[in-house]
């Protein structure tokens, strides 16, 4: 399933490089998420372009 970058949210699974990660926050301001590696625990900053989607595994239930 394919999510708008800008809009991932802590607690999103996604892969990348065969990886799980896990995103940890996620500053629209300036375009960018921090997740962490599921297996290695390392932690990587993402960039995104506005419009960016990407494949997600898994996203947090919304909360009413």
């Amino acid at each position: 399933m394919k999510q708008p970058a800008v809009s991932m949210r802590p607690g999103t699974i996604f892969g990348y490089k065969g990886d799980p990660h896990r995103v940890i926050s996620n500053d629209t301001l300036v375009r960018r998420f921090t997740a962490t590696n599921m297996n290695t625990k390392a932690i990587k900053t993402f960039r995104y372009s506005p419009g960016q989607e990407i494949d997600i595994r898994w996203k947090p239930e919304e909360r009413r």
